[in-house]
């Protein structure tokens, strides 16, 4: 049904992604939800590794516990709560989450690689344009990374080069839906402004 056309709907690489695991779950609300789970599964892990990027491998188990030990808690009190974002439901904070997690394991990368490659900050960017494609305010990170990459980067070469790359990133992944946007509304527009308000 060429995605909503020409609507603009919101969240639309979330949207894809629960498409795909609801063919592969075959439609049933448990196994989409255990295919969800297993793709979350990765976010303890990912803080694991962020942690001991920050602090050794204390402050990585112990963030990766406090991750788990988040999703077992929401799982618990769900029934009693009225605002909880957990594994159980289709929502797109814990996959944007995942994502930012990611990015911030590659803005890390970056930032220790004495020469880092260019495919490291083209990977930092797609990432990024992902996170953005879940939830919109995740494009705020490209900004936030930028100035601590111009802080950090004493050789200004070496921060235009990897700047640059990382824009590159962050516009091809955003490059498709802005152009199918402006195909089905004429404009510029990146998410649904009614999911914005």
């Amino acid at each position: 049904e060429r995605f909503f056309w020409p609507d603009v709907p919101a969240r639309p690489f979330y949207v894809g992604i629960l498409t795909w695991l609801h063919l592969f779950g075959d439609q049933k609300y448990d196994n989409v939800i255990v295919l969800q789970t297993l793709i979350l599964a990765l976010f303890p892990v990912l803080m694991y590794m962020l942690g001991t990027k920050i602090g050794g491998w204390p402050l990585g188990l112990c963030l990766a516990l406090l991750t788990a030990f988040r999703d077992v808690n929401s799982n618990a009190s769900a029934w009693i709560a009225s605002s909880v974002t957990y594994s159980k439901l289709f929502f797109s904070e814990l996959p944007a989450a995942l994502l930012i997690s990611l990015a911030l394991l590659l803005a890390f990368r970056w930032k220790r690689q004495a020469n880092p490659p260019d495919g490291s900050a083209l990977l930092l960017g797609g990432v990024l344009g992902a996170a953005a494609l879940i939830r919109l305010q995740s494009a705020v990170l490209v900004i936030v990374i930028l100035v601590f990459a111009l802080i950090v980067f004493p050789d200004r070469k070496q921060f235009l080069k990897g700047s640059l790359f990382l824009v590159i990133g962050f516009l091809i992944v955003l490059s498709p839906w802005l152009i199918r946007n402006y195909l089905a509304t004429g404009g510029l527009v990146l998410d649904n402004p009614i999911s914005q308000t």
